[in-house]
Parts: C-alpha cells; sequence; structure tokens
C-alpha cells in the first residue's frame, strides 16, 4: 500500500494552515439567483460546434453538457469556458483533426492517412463550465458498462455539492439498474442527456421508458421535460419527431425551480434548429463564484518595483541564519516583504464573471431576425413554398457570417504585422495545437470530505511521496521470533 493511503488507496492528508498575510486575496463576493445548464448533442460534427462557439458570444450559461462530440473539441478554445473531456489516450499534435493533407506529396498524404487511422478516440459525454464559477468542480467516471456513457460533474453551489449527470444512451445499451445506483439518491441532483428513448409520459413510451420511469420516481426525480416539447426530428419539417432529451431533478432542487414554463426550456437557436435542440434547465441555486483577484504585471513600472524591492528587503541583509528555526522566519519575513511590495505596486482585478459578447453588425442581425421569422412560420404552415424561402435566408445568413469572420481574420492579421509579432505567433505555434483541457486530479480525501482544489490536491500527493520521518525501533536480535510478531 503506498504511503499515505488507505485501504481503497485514497489519500489521507490533513490541511496545512498559512500565515494570513499568506491567504490569495479575493474581491466582494458575487452573488447570483440562478444556475443555467444547456445540454447539446453535437452529433460528431464540427459545424454544430462552430454554431455552438457562435451562440455562446451572446449566450451564458453555468455549465453545458456536451453529447456526442468531436475530436476538434479538444482542439477548439471557447472564450469563457473550460472544458472536460477523455479520451481513449493520451493527445498528441498528431491526432489534431484541423491538420489537412492538401498539397502534400502522395507519400505525405498516405502517412497522414496511417496515421488519421491511429488517432486517438474521444468520450461520448464532455462538460463546458463557465470560468466564472469557482474552480473546485471534479468530474467522475461512472464503473461498468456504463464506464463511457456517464460522466458526472460535483459542482459546488450555495445549497451544497450538486451532482451533474450527463447521459448518452448512443445505441440503447444504458444499464438502468446500474445508473439508478451510481446517479440517483443524492439530494441534489440533475440528469440530462440524450436517453434515446420517448418521453416516459408520451403516447410513444416504450418499456424501457416505463421502467426509468419508474426509477426515477423511486429516487424522488421529477421530469421537467415536458411530454409534447419536441427535442429532436430528422429535419426542420418537425414530420417524424420526438422527445428523447430529458432532464430530471431530485425533489430539493424541484422545490428551487423558477415555474413551470422557465425550468425548462427547448431553445430555437441557429445550427440547433434541425435534429437534437438545445435544452436549457434553470434552477433556483446559486453556483459559487471564482471570486479570486489576478494580478495585472504587464501594467507594472519595472525599475520602480525593483527599487522598492530592494529598500524593502535591507533590513534582512544582516539577519542571522544560524539556527533552523531562524532560517524558517527568515523565509517567513521574506515572503511578507515581498507579498507587501507586489500589493502596493502591482494592479488587480477581480474575475470576469461573464463572457463579454461581442459586438454583431446590424446586416447580420436583420438577416438572423429574417431567417427566424421564416422559420416559424414554415413550422407553423408546412408549406413548400415557406421552406424554400427559409432555406434561402438561412443559406444567405450563413454566407454573410462566414465572410465577415474572414474580413475580422484579415484585418487582425494585418493589425499584427511586423517581425515582434511574427515571432511571437511562432512561439504560439505549438500552444495552439496542444488540447485544451481541465486537469481533473484523483479524489484525495480527508477525514469524510473530498478536496477539490488542485493546490490542496498537490500538497496532498506531496506529502504522500515524502511522509515525514518516523522512528524506527530495530529487532533485537537475541528475540526469538514467536515474540517479535506480537
Amino acid at each position: 500500500m503506498p504511503p499515505g493511503t488507505d485501504a481503497n488507496n485514497t489519500l489521507r492528508v490533513a490541511y496545512v494552515d498559512h500565515p494570513e498575510w499568506f491567504q490569495p486575496q479575493h474581491s466582494p463576493a458575487s452573488s447570483r439567483e440562478e444556475l443555467r445548464i444547456a445540454q447539446a448533442n453535437l452529433k460528431n460534427s464540427l459545424g454544430r460546434l462552430i454554431s455552438l462557439a457562435d451562440i455562446l458570444q451572446t449566450e451564458v450559461w453555468d455549465v453545458i453538457a456536451i453529447q456526442d462530440p468531436s475530436l476538434h473539441l479538444a482542439y477548439k478554445r471557447i472564450p469563457g469556458y473550460q472544458v472536460w473531456f477523455s479520451t481513449d489516450r493520451q493527445l498528441t499534435e498528431d491526432d489534431n483533426p484541423y491538420f489537412k493533407t492538401r498539397g502534400k506529396s502522395k507519400a505525405s498524404r498516405a502517412k497522414a492517412k496511417k496515421a488519421k487511422a491511429k488517432k486517438a478516440k474521444i468520450g461520448l459525454v464532455a462538460f463546458y463550465v463557465g470560468t466564472h464559477v469557482l474552480k473546485r468542480w471534479r468530474v467522475t467516471r461512472h464503473q461498468g458498462t456504463n464506464y463511457d456513457l456517464v460522466a458526472t460533474l460535483m459542482l459546488p453551489t450555495d445549497a451544497g455539492i450538486m451532482q451533474i449527470s450527463n447521459v448518452y444512451n448512443q445505441y440503447g445499451n444504458l444499464d438502468l439498474d446500474l445508473f439508478s445506483l451510481q446517479c440517483m439518491g443524492q439530494s441534489l441532483t440533475v440528469i440530462l442527456g440524450d436517453f434515446n428513448i420517448p418521453h416516459p409520459d408520451s403516447p410513444k413510451a416504450t418499456p424501457v421508458s416505463r421502467r426509468l420511469k419508474q426509477l426515477a420516481q423511486g429516487a424522488s426525480l421529477r421530469c421537467l421535460t415536458p411530454a409534447r416539447e419536441i427535442t429532436y426530428s430528422r429535419s426542420a419539417s418537425l414530420r417524424y419527431s420526438s422527445t428523447i432529451d430529458l432532464c430530471f431533478v431530485s425533489w430539493d432542487l424541484a422545490q428551487r425551480l423558477p415555474d413551470t414554463a422557465a425550468a425548462c426550456q427547448v431553445l430555437s437557436l441557429a445550427g440547433f434548429r434541425s435534429d437534437h435542440r438545445i435544452v436549457q434547465t434553470t434552477l433556483n441555486v446559486e453556483p459559487i463564484l471564482s471570486d479570486e483577484m489576478h494580478y495585472i504585471w504587464r501594467s507594472v513600472n519595472q525599475d520602480r518595483f525593483r527599487e522598492a524591492m530592494r529598500i524593502a528587503l535591507q533590513p534582512l541583509e544582516d539577519y542571522p541564519l544560524d539556527s533552523k528555526e531562524q532560517i524558517d522566519c527568515h523565509i517567513a519575513k521574506l515572503l511578507e516583504i515581498m507579498l507587501s511590495v507586489v500589493n502596493d505596486h502591482v494592479k488587480r482585478r477581480g474575475p470576469q464573471h461573464w463572457v463579454r459578447p461581442k459586438s454583431v453588425p446590424d446586416t447580420l442581425v436583420q438577416l438572423l431576425a429574417d431567417e427566424s421569422e421564416l422559420y416559424n412560420k414554415f413550422c407553423d404552415t408546412g408549406e413548400d413554398g415557406d421552406e424554400e424561402a427559409w432555406e434561402e435566408a438561412y443559406a444567405k445568413a450563413i454566407n454573410y457570417s462566414q465572410c465577415l469572420k474572414k474580413t475580422k481574420f484579415r484585418a487582425a492579421a494585418a493589425g499584427k504585422e511586423g517581425e515582434k509579432s511574427v515571432h511571437g505567433r511562432v512561439r504560439r505555434a505549438k500552444r495552439m495545437d496542444m488540447p485544451h483541457q481541465v486537469p481533473c486530479l484523483s479524489n484525495v480525501r480527508v477525514g469524510d470530505k473530498y478536496i477539490m482544489d488542485p493546490e490542496e490536491q498537490a500538497r496532498a500527493f506531496a506529502e504522500a511521496i515524502w511522509p515525514v520521518v518516523c522512528p524506527v525501533t530495530e529487532r533485537d536480535q537475541a528475540m526469538p521470533d514467536s515474540l517479535a510478531g506480537s
């Protein structure tokens, strides 16, 4: 058994108290009255991922549960969000699906095609968590047959740790009994995702649907998705539609709903108006927001900062270092003085709780409004003429949006010309090709509690690797073996 662990291979550590001056600086706590969760099935499509990124320029959700993502998700950064996903192996630059083989030699194309067959596979469920949320959340994978079908996010809220389970029952092979044991029963539970079965209360309900309803009722879970709300259709015509994207909440959270209509809404957003829609769940629960202050080092006057640091450290030049206690005291005073100088000369800002929406031209706003109006008209009438008008408006809005993106990129590239910017882009090239993922360490338990702070977890691992040396009593060679074991 490794040092510092118990029988379950879980680290047991104790918190280390730091001096008051060593504690991180925080801004006044912000407050929220609701928690907004969205679920989106990307259908293993890059286009849907790009559409989601465009939607997040104006929409803000605390948590986004993703089903069936493509490998592009690991390499595409969305500002304002941290991503969690799983893969069958460690990702490298060669796994980047954005690499193209066009224009290469025949041998290079053959090599790239062979490497493509060995690309890593991404898990069926993923999470986006807003950067404005306190970074003490963690994600656990389920064991057994549901390993790749379910993942659970532990999110800190004012009511406690909320358990948000993301489900993707791709081929109907979800083990409901095992799923109920692992996901149901907690007081703060949200279960959502693509169950790929009809709504339990709809006329199309199957025995599997009724079994899911029975397990949910036994665990005091309430289904928020209306039975007649369409969450999936094979096309925009709604001729082949159903309700297979469901959301369940525990009894305690059901008492915190804003109202029945606003608790669960199926949104009609660009890029998600056919196939799976985006479903939004709103709860009257306050997520714990990040309140840590950030230092703005680029605003520091280096000459003044160095001079202030030199003057502040002068009293420590003749400090004695003859004993261990004096060395410890010297280090403590050194850190205290350095932190004081930093706080006096470096500006700080609070966390950015919300994504700053990008400005959208009025022309694009009008095109999107016309497209939405024609789409609603087509859904009401279902006539072929209205469908053609909507498709034409949709194509016009998409083409204008793509041209706008190219124009902005060219303008940004033209504004960053010069030798300095070229070298900067070269230095960033390797980092840009690497996957963007939040590292989630293993569970670290202190008594009956789990540590979710990465700094505390790192300290726990350090104490497990370098444990405190305890005195060892040597065995007397003359003592019989029968007495030595007692």
